[in-house]
């Protein structure tokens, strides 16, 4: 009881750091377009010095790669299974551009704004810590997944398949660094200084992306929020089904084959988030289904201030 009261109270943080952002918007102070100018020092700056401190912060050990090598596994098989199964489960939409941009939402989860922040608060100087590397390493596949096969599924056009956009991706490059200047044993006052300095961007992980969310959830209309049944559908099928499949896979070997805990708890929070707000991006850039992209990414975030905890209780209970 006492981790999913500590899970709770953080998802219910995040909820009221979000309130500043809709109030803003609401006030007509800023516009919800402007959360574009805070995502741009999100992505380039708070979560690659988080990434990059948090990787700097590990001992390279035998048992930590191993954990690294096991959560790219399984979110390699785990988007795998959702990409096959979002086939299926998308088949309510009867136009292309929808059934798409359905399966999409189904398929990214949001570890950026959200997993990675949440990760931090809860594990952040406890002996579970290692759990935010875990969840770091699954939002650098996740920022590889959707430049790439996220940009096809959307467009159906392989030539939209970001090649670029991996070669500037600040959250993998960051992560690379760490690794080869941890394997480096890269350490001293250089390296003090660098954390520090990470550590002081780092800082507005947390605010700023419950800022950004809290603004676009501004133009959110609310009736068709919850009038919606397919922004139910796809938001079981992203906060329910998608953790309850790869977590309920997990459990059932670590029957056989003993897995860390702080695997499957990384494992929980990658594919529990909701559906990735980079939906509504490339909605604009590619003319499609723009209102059910903001409909499900706003719903499936709302909703996850239910599910995250109470599915985190449930797997409390099973490991």
């Amino acid at each position: 009881m006492g981790e999913f009261l500590i899970m709770l109270r953080n998802v219910i943080m995040f909820v009221l750091l979000a309130i500043p952002g809709y109030l803003l918007v609401k006030t007509k102070h800023l516009k919800s377009s402007d959360s574009g100018v805070l995502t741009t020092i999100l992505l380039y700056l708070g979560l690659p010095f988080m990434i990059l401190v948090n990787t700097l912060s590990i001992q390279i050990s035998t048992d930590t790669i191993t954990g690294i090598l096991l959560t790219v596994l399984i979110f390699m098989l785990g988007e795998i299974a959702l990409i096959l199964l979002s086939k299926i489960f998308s088949k309510f939409e009867p136009l292309d551009d929808q059934r798409r941009m359905a399966r999409f939402c189904m398929i990214i989860p949001n570890n950026g704004l959200i997993g990675l922040p949440l990760a931090l608060a809860i594990f952040e100087g406890t002996p579970l810590s290692i759990v935010i590397v875990y969840v770091a390493v699954a939002n650098v596949l996740t920022n590889v997944l959707w430049p790439t096969y996220g940009n096809y599924l959307l467009s159906g056009d392989k030539k939209h398949i970001s090649a670029k956009g991996l070669l500037t991706n600040f959250v993998l490059i960051a992560f690379i660094l760490g690794v080869i200047l941890n394997l480096l044993g890269f350490s001293g006052d250089v390296k003090d200084i660098i954390v520090d300095y990470s550590n002081h961007l780092k800082g507005v992980v947390v605010a700023l992306s419950m800022t950004i969310l809290g603004m676009k959830f501004a133009d959110v209309n609310i009736t068709k929020l919850f009038t919606s049944l397919k922004v139910y559908y796809v938001s079981f099928v992203r906060l329910i089904l998608s953790p309850v499949l790869i977590v309920g896979v997990l459990l059932l070997i670590n029957i056989v084959a003993p897995i860390d805990n702080t695997i499957i708890i990384a494992s929980y929070i990658t594919f529990s988030m909701p559906a990735a707000p980079i939906a509504a991006m490339l909605s604009d850039k590619f003319g499609m289904d723009s209102e059910n992209s903001v409909l499900y990414t706003s719903g499936s975030t709302l909703f996850s201030v239910i599910t995250i905890p109470v599915l985190y209780l449930l797997l409390n209970l099973a490991i």
